[in-house]
This record gives structure tokens, sequence and C-alpha cells, in this order.
């Protein structure tokens, strides 16, 4: 490590100790950073092999550094956070192995808006919409809370349809 100093040509106080790598440098055991590692440009930051699947997890750069199925990346893009697996065959997983709270998914503002818990079931604050026009219910699933019909494309509830088949007779 190097010292840096407020003013080196003086040889003032010293601010800290940097390490510079021009090339690719191999980091082994344990290691605890205490300070701000900056890296610029598409530099980025290779954790791994993990002991299970001898796979790595690259942090920074531009998010298209990380290839092959033993990689998967973190990047930020103006504001938004990537998680990707380097792999298009590769999914992604949240809260796989730990925690019984499901995933909550935030508005940016402190609150919860939707929730998946931890047996699969969604719930959303606000209105979903199915753009591919099919929603399958499997089992014996049900839609429930549908509201009073108003136009001709609306779902009907049975409250609606026995009235209907009382008039008509």
């Amino acid at each position: 490590a190097t010292t840096a100093y407020a003013d080196a040509a003086a040889g003032a106080v010293p601010i800290g100790n940097y390490v510079t790598l021009a090339t690719a440098q191999t980091i082994s055991g344990v290691k605890t950073f205490s300070a701000n590692n900056i890296h610029s440009d598409n530099t980025h930051v290779t954790f791994g092999p993990n002991s299970t699947w001898s796979s790595y997890l690259r942090v920074g750069g531009n998010g298209h550094t990380a290839t092959g199925t033993e990689m998967a990346s973190i990047a930020t893009t103006n504001g938004n956070l990537h998680l990707d697996s380097a792999d298009d065959a590769s999914g992604m997983y949240l809260n796989f192995y730990a925690g019984t709270g499901g995933i909550k998914f935030g508005n940016g503002a402190a609150g919860v808006v939707a929730t998946m818990t931890s047996a699969g079931a969604l719930s959303m604050d606000g209105d979903l919409t199915v753009s591919g026009g099919d929603i399958t219910l499997g089992g014996t699933g049900r839609i429930q809370g549908v509201d009073t019909v108003t136009d001709g494309t609306d779902a009907a509830n049975k409250a609606y349809v026995d009235t209907k088949l009382s008039l008509a007779g």
C-alpha cells in the first residue's frame, strides 16, 4: 500500500493508504474493505468462486462483462439497479434460501405496494393489467370481487347472472 497525502509535494499529513492495481489482482482468504473502493469506467470487482457451484458474482462494470453459466452481475445504469444472470437460460432467485417473509416490492417512498409470500401468493395495492389477454386459473381457483356489469365486455358476478336468469324465466 502507498500512503496518500493531502499535499504530496510538501509531504503533508497522511490521509490514508491506497493500492493501485494496474492489472488484474487475485486476493485470497477473508478480507475486509473498510474504506471506499472507487472503480471507474467499466471496471468491476469479481467475488468467487463459491464453494457449492464454483460460481462468481461480478459487481460494477457496465453489466455486460459477466459471461457464461457460472457468472452473475450487479450493475447500475441511470439510477437503475440491474441483477442479471450472464447466461440467457439462467434465472434470478430472490429470497431463495433464507427468510420466510416473502418478497416485498417498494414504491420508492418507503411504502410496500406488493408482496409475494413464501407460499407464492401475490398481493398488490394497485391494479393488475394483463397485456397478453389470458388469465388461467389452476385447480379450483375463483375470481372474487367482480363489480356490477356496466359494459358488454365486463365479467359478470353470480348475483348478476342469477338475476338475469330469473327475469328470463
